[in-house]
């Protein structure tokens, strides 16, 4: 009996030490949310500048870096890649995180200079040709892929997270994004002279979707969650996220249907996650299951053994 209820409760013991090893997370970028003060610190001033942030609902991972990027570098609008990626200028607005690009050409006047808050493009956009609502210069959508600039934002967290959520404070004309997830070697997750297109078809990067039509102040699921603090089997996890308004040139994704490009402006108000998607047992835990079904067989054997006359 006494065999009996040592190993009762060692089971016991070792299921309790196989919980889950989740953690949700919850990065707030918007500037007048709660927690006061917003846990996100911008250092710069200029195209290149960078923000890290602590999670509001638990200490790690650190998101250690946002940045602005856009494919402004060597940019053609009629000659493949359409142009290569260069950092750009991001800032934290009421609304969220918004990016100026470095293009500021006469097709896009309102770019090019880091501290421009024109609206609607010190947003996170995919707009080059024309400004939205002017009748001067009105908006130009539906050409081809290549004749837009796409602002994205590459979040960096200190270890591998699984999105589960992306919410926008702030929208214009359409909001529609996509999402990427760094899936390579350790090392080459660097963005500068790199252009979209390759970035998937590389295999490094992982398109985790297109999203259309985002409601502000409203969480979209992402990477197939279904819920903020749940992920299937199939969702991806990484340290290296890219977030921006709906880019067809890394591919259409499994709908392979082209959206409306050009008109889309958000800022991204805060993103959900899960620290370590999945459910396993502590490396403790499997080894005292080991112990346990050993020390169960040690118990059934001895029964077996004669208890020797006296």
């Amino acid at each position: 009996m006494a065999n009996k209820n040592l190993l009762s409760g060692l089971i016991g013991v070792c299921l309790a030490g196989a919980g889950t090893a989740n953690a949700a997370l919850n990065y707030v970028f918007d500037t007048t949310a709660p927690p006061s003060p917003v846990p996100c610190t911008i250092s710069g001033s200029t195209f290149g500048n960078s923000m890290s942030c602590a999670s509001t609902t638990s200490p790690t991972p650190a998101l250690t870096q946002v940045m602005g990027w856009a494919n402004t570098g060597s940019y053609s609008s009629s000659t493949a890649p359409y142009g290569t990626l260069e950092s750009a200028y991001i800032v934290n607005y009421g609304g969220g995180v918004g990016v100026t690009n470095r293009d500021g050409t006469t097709a896009d006047p309102n770019e090019g200079t880091p501290t421009s808050t024109s609206v609607p493009e010190h947003a996170i956009d995919n707009n080059r040709l024309g400004v939205p609502g002017s009748t001067t210069n009105p908006i130009i959508t539906n050409s081809a892929p290549g004749s837009y600039i796409y602002d994205s934002v590459m979040l960096t967290f200190a270890s591998a997270v699984a999105l589960t959520g992306v919410t926008i404070g702030w929208s214009q004309v359409d909001s529609d994004i996509t999402v990427l997830a760094y899936k390579g070697p350790a090392g080459g997750e660097g963005l500068a002279g790199k252009n979209y297109a390759a970035l998937t078809t590389s295999g490094d990067w992982q398109l985790v979707g297109h999203y259309s039509d985002l409601a502000t102040n409203s969480t979209r699921l992402i990477n197939g969650a279904t819920n903020v603090d749940t992920t299937t089997g199939s969702s991806v996890a990484s340290r290296y996220w890219l977030i921006g308004a709906y880019n067809p040139l890394v591919g259409l994704g499994s709908g392979g249907t082209q959206w409306t490009t050009g008109n889309d402006f958000v800022k991204l108000f805060s993103v959900t996650g899960i620290s370590t998607p999945g459910k396993v047992p502590e490396p403790s835990s499997a080894l005292l299951l080991f112990a346990v079904f050993g020390a169960g067989g040690w118990v059934a054997r001895r029964r077996l053994v004669p208890t020797p006359a006296t």
